[in-house]
């Protein structure tokens, strides 16, 4: 798309010999012009560099207002094309005219947002349009950047609070509302420099054992274990033996299959290109179905509020009191590997970025510290202490 913009004055003079002042956009060839509200005198303004001359008494106002409608323009253009559209003179016009484009919080989330949203994973897209749906619950009538003040960002917590979000939900919430109102400012948009401090919560890892995971196995394998149970289990167990999230098992195909190893770029993040590898042993292998296409999917999987409901039930009928998702197995596999203590070959098949996320993995229960420690001074020769005393120890 080709885009230029300027300042021109309207060819109809007035009676008092003023002209409209215009901002002209020529897209792909194809004229806009947009009126910015003021009048002048041809004399007055400087057609050639673009400012109205120093002469006239409302010079630096006339000025900015022209250096803003350029640069308005300029971000519009730069939006369409992000987001790969077609930029017609009509589209131009409305997006220009339209007052809350740029002042009002939640329209500028929307349509950040709508640019970034093949960029983004399918699951982030998610949260971001939550964050937009509780911030227009919260403020029906819009948020415009001029009320963007401390009290109205608490104003918000207060109202989250009430509504039940928990304390994790909320900060995570206000992260994503704080990148945004950075983005604003960057932009150019004024936007009230105050700061917002983050919370963080140390997540709760609930994993299972491998006791619980063997009880789990012979619930499936039972001939008479309910149907829509064992569906469930095939891709759950599968992913307490690989790590798989669920936004991955609903699409890996058999593609991802080479030989002996699993190999697939993690939905989480995609745009990144980074692939991930994670050996196949026979005992993963249990639980792929029959091989169809490469192009298919491995695995029929139910939805995610009915996956977690249904391992609920298996949870009741293996006697695990633990809250039991789908998400369980992903921690315990990195649980149970890391029990094995290599912390890089965990980091590469549950393809964390940061050392620092497997890490939390890494528990140091009694049974790892004996096991250090016998490794260590298992087999050195003690000698007896009463003998010491009698060589004068």
């Amino acid at each position: 798309m080709s885009f230029s913009c300027k300042i021109v004055l309207s060819e109809y003079t007035k009676e008092n010999g003023m002209r409209m002042v215009y901002l002209q956009a020529i897209i792909d060839r194809q004229r806009a012009l947009v009126p910015l509200g003021f009048y002048i005198q041809p004399d007055s303004f400087d057609g050639r560099r673009q400012v109205v001359k120093p002469s006239h008494p409302n010079a630096k106002d006339y000025e900015a207002e022209m250096l803003n409608a350029v640069a308005k323009a300029n971000t519009i253009a730069s939006k369409f094309r992000q987001r790969d559209q077609l930029l017609t003179p009509e589209d131009f016009r409305n997006h220009f005219n339209d007052p809350t484009d740029r002042m009002d919080l939640i329209k500028f989330v929307e349509s950040e947002l709508e640019g970034k949203k093949n960029q983004i994973a399918t699951n982030t897209h998610k949260q971001h349009v939550t964050v937009i749906n509780k911030l227009k619950d919260f403020r029906k009538k819009g948020i415009n950047f001029n009320h963007v003040t401390p009290e109205l960002m608490q104003s918000f917590r207060n109202y989250l609070i009430e509504k039940g979000n928990g304390s994790a939900t909320i900060e995570k919430i206000m992260k994503i509302v704080k990148h945004y109102l950075r983005d604003a400012r960057v932009k150019g948009i004024a936007v009230k420099d105050f700061e917002m401090k983050i919370r963080t919560f140390k997540s709760h890892r609930n994993a299972l054992t491998e006791e619980e995971v063997f009880r789990i196995l012979q619930y499936y394998n039972k001939p008479d274990s309910p149907v829509n149970h064992k569906k469930v289990l095939r891709y759950f167990l599968f992913s307490c033996y690989t790590g798989l999230r669920i936004s991955d098992i609903n699409v890996i195909t058999w593609a991802s299959v080479h030989d002996n190893m699993l190999i697939y770029t993690p939905q989480k993040t995609k745009f990144k290109n980074e692939e991930v590898k994670v050996p196949l042993l026979p005992i993963d292998r249990k639980f792929l179905p029959a091989y169809t296409h490469d192009r298919e999917k491995i695995f029929d999987t139910y939805a995610e509020p009915v996956t977690n409901r249904l391992l609920k039930e298996i949870a009741s009928q293996c006697k695990i009191k633990k809250k039991l998702t789908y998400h369980t197995s992903r921690h315990t596999f990195g649980s149970l590997m890391a029990e094995g203590g290599d912390v890089v070959a965990i980091q590469r098949m549950m393809g964390h970025s940061d050392i620092k996320t497997t890490m939390g993995y890494v528990h140091t229960n009694e049974k790892q510290l004996i096991k250090a420690k016998q490794q260590r001074f298992g087999r050195a020769k003690i000698k007896d202490h009463e003998g010491n005393k009698g060589n004068g120890g």
